[in-house]
């Protein structure tokens, strides 16, 4: 059996928040829109 390595992980978005130019250890604010989606999807 082999058994691939993983070498490099990059997480690129969190349910419909992208993630793309949010470089490590920052933050962003969300949009209204990401926001509106966020809160339909936990209801």
């Amino acid at each position: 059996m082999r058994i691939n390595r993983v070498e490099r992980l990059e997480r690129v978005r969190i349910m419909n928040i992208y993630l793309n130019g949010v470089d490590k250890g920052q933050w962003r604010d969300l949009t209204d829109e990401e926001l509106q989606v966020l809160l339909a999807q936990l209801i």
